[in-house]
């Protein structure tokens, strides 16, 4: 069975800070004030948004107050309301991403600190699930569930990565062509790189696999992994 995700995309703001690996420092405040200040729409709506915080110190007074990920947080969940309801918040409560909060920590033996590529993932996951709810027929068994197998063979890496999203991807996908099995064989052997991956598996298996890593890489923004192994 092979993973069939939607064709949905998180917004490329979010995607660049969570593509970043950062830290609350002045650098890293600044990566994400040009980000927004290279955005009209971001930059008028965090404004509106934040006015208090703005008006005393200005993005760096607001990112150090929330911390990068109290603003990463705000502005998914502000995101995620936007895909659900067809409007942005005029205020921020983080009901809407709190299970993404606890899907990164469900993974937090795979990546370093300021990694936030597993939270980009699970925004991604979020936005499958509320575009499945949004079809005509839409059963609670198409919701997006990542099974306890996929868990148990990521720990069987020995270091920590700079993608992990990829990486639970590669073995989730593999889990559901191959099996649990023959998914821990591949994952062993291969050590995650996809060149090693295809000389695993057959021609239409890898035809699948890859399948699932262009949608992915699509709804992400990031295209990296199709020029460079990075897993």
């Amino acid at each position: 069975m092979n993973l069939n995700f939607p064709r949905v995309q998180i917004p490329e703001f979010i995607a660049s800070v969570c593509q970043m690996n950062l830290k609350n420092s002045r650098s890293c405040f600044a990566k994400i004030t040009e980000l927004i200040d290279n955005d009209p729409f971001l930059k008028l709506y965090v404004q509106q948004l934040f006015p208090e915080h703005l008006k005393k110190g200005g993005f760096n007074l607001l990112l150090s107050n929330l911390g990068w990920e109290g603003f990463r947080n705000r502005m998914t969940e502000a995101y995620i309301e936007h895909g659900r309801y067809q409007k942005f918040p005029t205020e921020i409560s983080l009901d809407e991403v709190n299970d993404i909060i606890e899907f990164e920590k469900r993974f937090d033996f795979l990546y370093p600190e300021g990694n936030s590529r597993v939270f980009q993932l699970g925004m991604f996951l979020k936005l499958c699930d509320i575009y499945q709810e949004n079809s005509f027929d839409f059963d609670e068994q198409d919701y997006v569930v990542i099974p306890s197998e996929v868990d148990e063979i990521l720990i069987l890496g020995k270091s920590k990565s700079l993608f992990p999203d990829w990486l639970i991807i590669s073995v989730w996908t593999l889990f559901n062509i191959v099996g649990d099995d023959r998914a821990k064989l591949v994952f062993e052997e291969s050590k995650g790189r996809l060149s090693h991956i295809k000389e695993l598996l057959t021609e239409e298996e890898f035809r699948s696999f890859f399948s699932v890593l262009l949608k992915y890489g699509h709804g992400v923004h990031d295209h990296q992994i199709f020029i460079s192994s990075r897993v």
